[in-house]
């Protein structure tokens, strides 16, 4: 068990299971042994088998805080907040100050859009454990998140500092700094570890190509930048669950069955509530931008990217008869299940800020749901945001992304799945009602800020307000890819940043095809 313990640490995640296994075969229901087979599984995003020895370790030991804290965690990584809620909560009850609970409990705030609570309680952890180096890591992603860029600078710096190789961190780092010299010193770092890459693991190699193609890009070092952009991609695609077909095909169901006769069947159904304000397009094309205009306004509340959509979705589906999936259970549906649906988005959107008039939705993805919303919300306001083609796609190759966005690894498939997306968005134009949804430009914002901003506000029905100008002051929390560079005002250099990479982007320029031109 002490030697998978230094496995886990080294890591060498397969070999800790294999010995961790051999260890509780010589001491079955052995305490510390499981909980080390946990952190192995869990490690290696085995989540499933993961919580069945923690359930297994509670069942033996129900008094246990740190299984309480493992249990947690798991429900962590698999986004069931509520449960890991309560298990955190747990394990603090029996010990206050254990501090990997204070940082699950840090991480639980940050995870569930709460970054003042989640630097409270991560300050917390530091107190009680000095040279925890992920508290520090996660420390700086919620500073970062209210735009203390400084002080999350010094929290990913600390970080490296007590556990060197922690690549989370110096990822973190590289994504919050902009590389000015050469000679930049972490620069030195981020090479120096991939030349030798065989004290990473594959996600750790993703990790610092990642930062490493940043960093180049801000040198101007183009060719460089895409080596390492490319490098980490790949790696990235190797492990990402994505069937392109599958989602090719989804788009075209989606057209096939949301027609003109759909539409007229549900007119004048759904909920009247005005609350929400869904901004949507591809990632990487305005869309954090667009949100953060219309959150600086009074009146809106900007909630970011949420799953609130996706699972009223999942509680209407068992109430339509058939209970086919989406798309074709439109075809089933009735006017009393599209204003549950409507009333299930704006529950959960309320439930945030309940004196709030109104709030953003800003999941880019809804756009697959686009007609389903508008038919179930008539008074929602819904804003499109484009980007040129290959500038969008270029941004989101440059990006690890977090969440199932594995479309962006592969430039081929990437610009497959921009046509269809730009096909849909087509599509909605033809069979919903003339201004259902607003198209916004980011070249056009970057180049009018006051007169989009005006034509924004104007469609969501808000009065003028200056504020809107000065979106970058606005003080709230920001969970995307774009946290760093919505607190700046607007620049202009990532239009048609694409011809710095252009001789590396045939296989993204041929699957655009028209769309590149």
């Amino acid at each position: 068990n002490s030697l998978a313990s230094a496995l886990i640490a080294k890591p060498a995640r397969a070999e800790a299971e294999q010995i961790v296994r051999e260890a509780l075969k010589v001491a079955p229901g052995d305490r510390n042994a499981m909980h080390n087979l946990v952190l192995v599984l869990l490690s290696q995003k085995k989540f499933d088998e993961a919580m069945a020895v923690a359930n297994q370790t509670l069942q033996a030991f129900p008094s246990s805080g740190e299984a309480l804290c493992l249990a947690g965690t798991i429900h962590l990584e698999k986004k069931s907040f509520e449960a890991a809620s309560r298990f955190i909560d747990q394990s603090l009850a029996i010990n206050p100050d254990y501090a990997e609970a204070v940082v699950a409990s840090g991480r639980y705030y940050f995870d569930t859009q709460q970054p003042q609570r989640a630097i409270d309680m991560l300050k917390r952890a530091i107190d009680l454990e000095p040279r925890h180096a992920d508290a520090y890591n996660l420390l700086g992603c919620a500073l970062r998140e209210t735009g203390a860029f400084d002080e999350a600078i010094s929290a990913f710096e600390k970080s490296i500092e007590l556990a060197p190789r922690n690549t989370s961190a110096i990822a973190n780092l590289a994504e919050t700094k902009t590389f000015r010299s050469p000679d930049d010193r972490h620069l030195a770092v981020l090479e120096g570890m991939v030349a030798a890459p065989d004290i990473l693991s594959d996600d750790e190699a993703m990790q610092v190509h990642f930062a490493l193609g940043k960093a180049h890009d801000e040198l101007n070092q183009f060719d460089r930048a895409f080596a390492h952009m490319s490098a980490a991609c790949r790696i990235k695609r190797l492990g990402a669950n994505y069937a392109e077909g599958d989602t090719l095909e989804l788009f075209e169901r989606i057209r096939a069955e949301f027609t003109r006769d759909i539409v007229a069947k549900f007119k004048g159904a759904g909920d009247p509530s005005q609350l929400p304000i869904f901004v949507f397009g591809m990632p990487r094309s305005g869309t954090t931008l667009i949100e953060q205009i219309v959150a600086s306004h009074p009146m809106v509340k900007g909630a970011g990217e949420v799953r609130d959509v996706h699972d009223a979705l999942v509680d209407l589906r068992p109430r339509v008869q058939g209970q086919r999936p989406y798309p074709e259970m439109l075809n089933d549906a009735s006017a009393r299940d599209l204003a549950f649906f409507g009333q299930s988005v704006v529950r959960r959107l309320a439930r945030r800020w309940p004196q709030s008039l109104r709030i953003t939705d800003k999941m880019p993805s809804n756009f697959f749901f686009l007609g389903l919303l508008r038919l179930a919300l008539p008074n929602a306001r819904f804003i499109h945001a484009r980007r040129n083609p290959v500038d969008t796609c270029l941004s989101c190759y440059s990006k690890q992304f977090v969440g199932e966005i594995n479309y962006t690894y592969d430039l081929g498939e990437l610009g497959r799945y921009y046509k269809a997306y730009d096909a849909l968005m087509q599509h909605w134009r033809e069979v919903l009602p003339s201004g259902s949804f607003l198209d916004v430009q980011y070249e056009d914002v970057v180049g009018d800020l006051e007169g989009q901003a005006k034509r924004i506000l104007d469609h969501c029905g808000l009065a003028w307000d200056p504020a809107v100008l000065e979106f970058h002051k606005t003080e709230r929390a920001i969970k995307t890819a774009s946290a760093v560079q919505i607190r700046r005002p607007i620049y202009k250099s990532s239009i048609e940043r694409w011809k710095n990479y252009e001789t590396h982007l045939e296989p993204l320029l041929a699957a655009l095809g028209e769309l590149a031109k």
